[in-house]
């Protein structure tokens, strides 16, 4: 069939409404495919589908930089090793931490419910915790999960040092308090 013929261009022109399926209907050179109606056609989405190299992401910075940025926005982040790297990632293993972890099914879920229990105090204590990054997640896991590292001292900033006890969440039938050894993740700078 002629629409069988069309190219890639064509068959995205014509979903997308820009031309009629008539005016695509039999195939033509390139050139007379480019200037139909007046207007370019073909190379309208040749940066969809050219083998173009993205630039290449920004440098991570180092643990040091990490530390220090962190400090400045009152932010506490664990200690970490860093066992790779590529342009624009990093394997690290991050120090064990103590950690509230919820399920979720869109992101702001999550978020509500960990800031509940860590911002809002919405926790035995009523108590209201310091910042921490990261927020970590499981997209992938079925039901996914969402953690979010307790501050010292219940993820003390020395990890030699014992952690304290977190408070219970009010929400324990969505939220759980856990210990997580040292844990091995993928960093990417976006």
């Amino acid at each position: 069939s002629h629409l069988s013929q069309m190219s890639l261009y064509s068959s995205i022109l014509v979903f997308l409404g820009a031309h009629s399926v008539a005016s695509f209907a039999t195939p033509c050179p390139a050139a007379a495919r480019r200037h139909r109606c007046g207007r370019l056609a073909a190379g309208l989405f040749d940066s969809l589908f050219a083998a173009a190299t993205p630039p290449p992401p920004p440098p991570l910075p180092t643990a040091e930089e990490n530390a220090k940025k962190a400090a400045a926005l009152g932010v506490q982040t664990p200690s970490y090793t860093t066992l790779r790297s590529g342009p624009g990632w990093e394997i690290r293993e991050l120090q064990p931490m103590q950690v509230v972890e919820c399920s979720y099914e869109r992101r702001p879920e999550g978020y509500e419910l960990l800031g509940g229990y860590a911002q809002r105090g919405e926790n035995s204590a009523q108590l209201a915790m310091p910042a921490t990054a990261p927020c970590l997640m499981r997209p992938l896991a079925r039901p996914k999960t969402m953690w979010y590292m307790l501050p010292a001292p219940h993820t003390p900033l020395d990890p030699a040092a014992t952690p304290v006890p977190p408070p219970t969440p009010l929400a324990d039938d969505m939220l759980a308090c856990k210990s997580v050894e040292q844990l091995v993740v993928a960093v990417a700078c976006f």
